[in-house]
């Protein structure tokens, strides 16, 4: 795991599910270039607005809005809105935690310290993939102006995702941030 991005243009990694310390990185970024535009009336699953993204090093996939191209960071790989700030990140790990929720308050509590403009607005297990075998659970929090939501997804003993929703807090509450991130979570197959 590494520090979270309070931007898109950081050059820090968000924070990855791992039992790994966690240290800044400043990778260099790739794109990879298997984002499936829609069919005209989209693919099933995908919504009109919306392209299937299937990984190429690590085979999941999600749907992101259309235009956000992907840029790669080691294992994480980071859509951007070309206009607003927003972001969603992906990122992957093969040496996850048992427990996602511990997980998040365990890096938290190493995370806050320094940051200026910080505010934790709760981490929480969720339900989501509890169908599958999934277990998850959500570090929201701001950073100045900038409001996150970081969905820690342990999918097996060797394998955990982090969802990361960022957007300016202007724009959080928008019927379109909240459906970018809904969209990107309901169609994520690992």
């Amino acid at each position: 795991g590494s520090t979270p991005s309070p931007t898109p243009r950081a050059t820090t990694a968000a924070p990855v599910p791992t039992s790994a310390p966690a240290t800044p990185t400043t990778p260099a970024r790739t794109t990879p270039a298997r984002t499936t535009p829609p069919a005209p009336n989209g693919p099933a699953g995908v919504p009109a607005g919306f392209t299937r993204y299937t990984d190429p090093q690590l085979g999941y996939t999600l749907a992101v809005p259309a235009g956000w191209r992907p840029e790669r960071s080691a294992t994480q790989v980071d859509f951007e809105d070309p206009n607003t700030g927003r972001f969603l990140r992906l990122a992957s790990t093969t040496t996850p935690q048992d427990d996602p929720l511990q997980n998040w308050i365990n890096y938290e509590a190493e995370f806050r310290d320094g940051k200026v403009g910080y505010r934790n607005l709760g981490i929480r297990p969720v339900n989501y993939g509890a169908n599958k075998g999934w277990t998850s659970a959500d570090w929201e929090f701001r950073l100045g102006n900038t409001h996150v939501l970081n969905r820690n997804i342990r999918v097996s003993d060797t394998r955990a995702h982090a969802i990361y929703w960022s957007a300016p807090e202007s724009l959080w509450n928008s019927a379109e941030s909240r459906r970018i991130f809904e969209v990107a979570t309901s169609t994520f197959t690992p």
